[in-house]
């Protein structure tokens, strides 16, 4: 057991030497670093800029979209989907029957 203590307080004084000894490069941010964050900001400005353009296109009002002619009383009609029934499969190995 007492192996184990002597083993966990070398490792604590090893951590607590590195910590004192202060400023190492790995401590400091890298260039790259700087890069990576202007080129973020530098897409997100032009993202922000592309959805302000895709905005102003959206109409003031959704209400004139409503009052058009789906907007009448009987609305099961007008936007129930047509289904077609399904097609048989097609062999390409024969001709097709005239």
């Amino acid at each position: 057991m007492s192996t184990f203590f002597a083993v966990g307080a070398s490792h604590s004084i090893r951590a607590a030497q590195v910590l004192a000894a202060g400023t190492d490069d790995k401590d400091r941010a890298s260039p790259i670093g700087l890069f990576v964050v202007l080129a973020l900001c530098i897409a997100v400005y032009f993202l922000w800029k592309s959805m302000n353009r895709h905005l102003k296109k959206l109409p003031e009002s959704f209400d004139d979209i409503q009052a058009g002619p789906s907007a009448s009383t009987d609305l099961g009609s007008e936007m129930s989907p047509t289904i077609e029934p399904p097609q048989p499969p097609v062999s390409l190995d024969k001709e097709p029957p005239r």
